[in-house]
């Protein structure tokens, strides 16, 4: 299997680490001074583009099923925020029970 490469940026606490996005879902912190993956992170979805929030402790994915991600670098288990402003309710439930297990909360604003 080949991994494509969809998305690299510098971290923002630091100018020797990239953050580097995967298409499968896969996102890595790469220390460029040690050469080695510091942290790794698996989004449910696969990868579209990746963006940094301006505290630098967090980023946002949207994924190729019109999901946003949020990450957090100190929680890289698992994303700490989900937004689906485009998809189907089948597809909530489906990812809310990926993202938080059995117990699934979800709150239905109408509307798009």
């Amino acid at each position: 299997m080949v991994c494509i490469c969809v998305y690299l940026i510098s971290v923002m606490i630091s100018t020797l680490q990239l953050l580097i996005g995967f298409e499968s879902g896969q996102l890595v912190i790469w220390d460029l001074k040690l050469k080695v993956a510091e942290i790794r992170f698996q989004a449910p979805e696969p990868l579209r583009s990746v963006s940094w929030h301006s505290d630098g402790k967090q980023f946002m994915c949207s994924h190729s099923d019109g999901s946003l991600t949020t990450f957090n670098v100190r929680v890289p288990s698992k994303p700490v925020g989900l937004t689906l402003p485009h998809c189907e309710f089948n597809l909530m439930i489906k990812l809310c029970k990926t993202l938080v297990g059995k117990r699934c909360y979800l709150f239905i604003k109408e509307g798009l």
